[in-house]
């Protein structure tokens, strides 16, 4: 189910589609098994916090007993799909015996991205939106449409 700010979800390369759980990079579908799928989107729509393996077995695993590494190889599915190196950080954050974080940043196709601190060293304004922010100039909203 989408969330509330859409169905499609970027983070360059990448683009994931929520409702089907579709990752692309560069227009090419990137395989990922459906569980795989499933947690990237539950990563995504919770991508402001950590998610622990609890959490995960409830929602995905409700009614059946999973050994951790079963959930430890889903979330390796993810960053080989991501072309993470399997220690590296630099899509999902592992904190060990806690959970998981997504950190990259991630917008809804078409919004500015939501990042948890916009002050981050070397964070230049990418999307329509953000470089209209970053001018002072007020964005498109619906109130002013033309038609």
């Amino acid at each position: 189910m989408p969330d509330e700010f859409g169905r499609f979800f970027e983070f360059p390369p990448f683009r994931f589609d929520l409702a089907d759980k579709i990752l692309t990079s560069d227009g090419q579908t990137i395989a990922l098994p459906t569980r795989a799928a499933e947690i990237l989107a539950h990563l995504i729509q919770n991508r402001d916090r950590l998610v622990s393996r609890k959490e995960l077995r409830e929602k995905f695993w409700s009614d059946l007993y999973v050994a951790d590494n079963t959930i430890d190889r889903q979330v390796s599915e993810i960053r080989r799909a991501l072309r993470s190196q399997p220690n590296s950080d630099h899509h999902i954050e592992t904190q060990s015996k806690k959970g998981w974080r997504l950190v990259v940043d991630v917008a809804a196709a078409g919004q500015p991205s939501r990042k948890r601190n916009r002050r981050d060293a070397g964070h230049e304004p990418k999307t329509e939106m953000e470089l209209a922010l970053a001018d002072g100039r007020r964005g498109l909203g619906s109130d002013d449409r033309r038609g």
